[in-house]
C-alpha cells in the first residue's frame, strides 16, 4: 500500500516507467523495514492498452494510463493488487466509463465471496457488470486467483472452474478491459472467512480520485 501511494503521487507526464517502479519499491522496503521481492505489471500508454509489462525507461504523456499490477512477495508468501492510474486528468471518456464498470464488477464478485460459492459464479459475475457497460468483449482473461506460496494458485476464477470457495482461502479480484483507447485493471486481495470476506488490501482503485 505504500509503494502504491508513492507511485500514486509519482506518476507525471516525463515520468518513466522504471522511476515508477523504483519508488514503489523503495517505499514498499521502507514500510516493511526489509526488502521485499517484487515483480508486476508497471505500463503505461499503449503498453497499457494491452495489459501490461515489465517497468521500461517509457516515459508517459498527459492523458495517458498507467496500470500498477505488483506483486511483492514477504517471507515466501505473495500478495497480488492492482491500481490504474491516470497521468492527467483528460484521458478519454472510453477510459472514465471503464473506471466505472471496473468498480462495479468488483462489488458484483465481492458480493459472492464466501464459502460455498462456486468460483465460476464469481466470474460470471465480474463479467456480467463488466457486459452491462459494454465491456465484456474486451476482457480477456480470468477474473481473480489464490494466493499463498504460489501465484497465481487456485482457487480460480474462470468460466470452465469447478472449484468453490473455502473458509482460509485467500483470493484476488481483477477486472480488467483493453481496447483502442482504453484499457485498465483494478484489483483486491481478500480472506474468505466463515461468514463472508476480509479485505485485505486497502490501496486506491479510482482512476482519478
Amino acid at each position: 500500500e505504500a509503494g502504491h501511494r508513492v507511485a500514486r503521487a509519482t506518476i507525471k507526464p516525463g515520468a518513466a516507467e522504471i522511476d515508477i517502479f523504483n519508488a514503489f519499491h523503495t517505499a514498499a522496503n521502507l514500510a516493511l523495514g526489509e526488502a521485499v521481492h517484487l515483480m508486476g505489471d508497471y505500463a503505461s500508454g499503449e503498453r497499457a492498452l494491452q495489459g501490461g509489462g515489465l517497468p521500461t525507461d517509457r516515459r508517459m504523456s498527459a492523458g495517458e494510463v498507467m496500470i500498477i499490477d505488483a506483486f511483492p512477495i514477504v517471507n515466501g508468501y505473495r500478495a497480488d493488487f492492482t491500481a490504474t492510474i491516470a497521468v492527467t486528468s483528460d484521458v478519454t471518456e472510453n477510459q472514465r466509463k471503464l473506471d466505472i464498470a471496473l468498480h462495479e464488477a468488483m462489488a458484483a464478485g465481492e458480493a459472492l465471496l464466501e464459502p460455498g460459492t462456486p468460483a465460476r459464479d464469481v466470474y460470471a459475475a465480474v463479467r456480467v457488470r463488466l457486459g452491462d457497460h459494454g465491456f465484456a468483449e474486451y476482457f480477456p482473461h480470468h477474473a481473480g486467483h489464490g494466493l499463498g506460496l504460489g501465484h497465481p494458485e487456485s482457487p480460480f476464477f474462470v468460466p470452465t472452474s469447478d472449484q468453490v470457495l473455502r473458509v482460509g482461502d485467500v483470493v484476488t479480484l481483477e477486472p480488467g478491459a483493453y481496447g483502442d483507447d482504453f484499457g485498465a485493471r483494478i484489483e483486491h486481495n481478500y480472506l474468505i472467512t466463515e461468514d463472508g470476506y476480509e479485505r485485505l488490501s486497502n490501496h486506491e482503485t479510482a482512476l482519478i480520485p
